[in-house]
């Protein structure tokens, strides 16, 4: 019989003899020590406040718990986290993307008195108040438990369909702070990622090119996709210029160096059609043309500040270079890696004209990797140094760094089964030169 099956039996004990408080004070101090463990040597918040709903959804034993967020001045609710038991995911929710709030007024009452909604049955509501009634119907919920948080942001922790503990909401007050804290952090992560471009716009001339992942052009004014552009030889034209020295080039020699085997003889004219095209789609977010012709050939504007994020990806590396303390190193690393969103410009397809350069920014994320890897191992947080493996793994999958620091953090944990399968699994990827380069690190540490 394992621990589990006796902590049952003896809140069934208690249960059966009119205990019900006691249980419900073990079952609270148990399920926090075990949240606390789980989640001690974590710091990504995604992973704290998924694992949260589920310690709550586990505790009154519900079949769904998630985080909605209100806008009060708009009358809407939306839901911004969430599990579902049945799928083991944040799978799709039967919530609008926005959620009326004209007929919820219990919620916007709970809310303003920072009180917890409790509703044993839903289809009590079914005649005074059918909207509200539809709305739970939809979302399969026959009884609620939720708990309050106000301002920045403002909204409720919700268990749909407890089956204990359904007039407690003690555990679920206790867990929601953690939840909110990790949804506050994972905004706050996001606006980190997009704040070099707030930082680079700050005039009608400042424009800014995202060239890693899907191209966009941000002004002052808004910004253009690669989807709303609509012109991938446009878009090619533009990476090339941003990604060159920048100086005039005659129309023959761009369209020669991007696509050799294409007839330059009406390269001109085809090149003025995708500038005057682009014009048009332009005009929307800057007054001034993004690409200019001179006497010399065709240039970037230089009336305009342009800037992209491969630029501020190497500044970042040049100050991580500079600094002295490992710490300041550390974070500049982390900073170029939130910019380094996907392989440089995909749309080019690898071709001869950008695959230098793809493949130089791809080798200089992989070495911010494996820096990162080898501070956090020095500091024992080996939590940290599987996250950015496992992300190296994604982006290189025969990647030795990887492997090697991966195999030694199993070893600290004296997981030497799991070592030995990663070194089965770096054999199938790794070449032979490689493979015996690994072996031979790994021999000479002293783990």
């Amino acid at each position: 019989m394992d621990d589990n099956q006796i902590q049952r039996i003896f809140q069934q004990i208690l249960e059966n003899n009119g205990m019900r408080e006691m249980v419900y004070a073990f079952q609270f101090e148990q399920q926090i020590m075990a949240l606390e463990r789980k989640l001690h040597s974590s710091e990504d918040p995604e992973e704290i406040g998924k694992e949260t709903l589920i310690a709550a959804m586990d505790f009154y034993d519900g079949d769904w718990c998630g985080i909605i967020e209100g806008d009060l001045e708009m009358e809407a609710w939306y839901p911004v986290l969430w599990h579902d038991k049945s799928t083991g995911g944040m799978t799709a929710t039967h919530f609008h993307e926005l959620e009326d709030t004209c007929y919820l007024n219990r919620w916007i009452e709970a809310l303003n008195n920072c009180e917890p909604v409790m509703i044993s049955d839903t289809s009590v509501f079914k005649d005074t108040n059918p909207n509200e009634y539809e709305l739970y119907k939809r979302c399969h919920a026959n009884s609620i438990l939720a708990v309050p948080f106000w301002h920045n942001p403002t909204g409720f922790m919700i268990v749909r369909n407890p089956k204990r503990f359904v007039d407690r909401g003690g555990f679920l007050q206790a867990t929601a702070y953690v939840a909110f804290t990790s949804v506050t952090e994972r905004k706050l992560l996001s606006q980190r990622k997009n704040s070099h471009k707030s930082v680079v716009i700050k005039s009608e001339t400042d424009v800014f090119v995202k060239l890693f992942g899907d191209m966009e052009i941000h002004t002052l004014k808004g910004c253009l996709t690669e989807e709303m552009i609509n012109s991938p030889k446009y878009c090619c034209i533009l990476a090339y210029f941003l990604l060159g020295d920048r100086r005039p080039k005659p129309a023959q020699q761009v369209w020669r160096d991007i696509w050799p085997d294409d007839n330059i003889e009406h390269s001109g004219t085809n090149m003025r059609s995708l500038f005057l095209r682009f014009k048009d789609v332009f005009s929307f977010i800057c007054d001034q043309r993004l690409i200019v012709s001179s006497k010399k050939g065709y240039q970037l504007n230089p009336e305009l500040n342009i800037v992209t994020d491969v630029n501020i990806f190497d500044e970042y590396l040049e100050k991580a270079d500079k600094e002295l303390t490992a710490q300041a190193k550390i974070e500049f690393l982390k900073k170029a890696l939130d910019i380094y969103t996907d392989n440089l410009f995909p749309s080019g397809g690898s071709e001869h004209w950008i695959l230098n350069d793809e493949l130089k920014y791809k080798y200089k994320c992989l070495a911010i990797y494996n820096e990162l890897m080898k501070s956090y191992f020095e500091t024992c947080n080996y939590v940290r140094v599987e996250h950015y493996a496992e992300e190296a793994l994604s982006i290189e999958p025969a990647n030795e760094d990887a492997y090697y620091w991966l195999i030694r953090v199993m070893k600290m944990r004296n997981s030497n089964v799991i070592a030995k399968g990663q070194l089965h699994m770096a054999k199938h990827v790794l070449d032979i030169g490689e493979y015996e380069r690994l072996e031979k690190r790994l021999a000479e540490t002293t783990d």
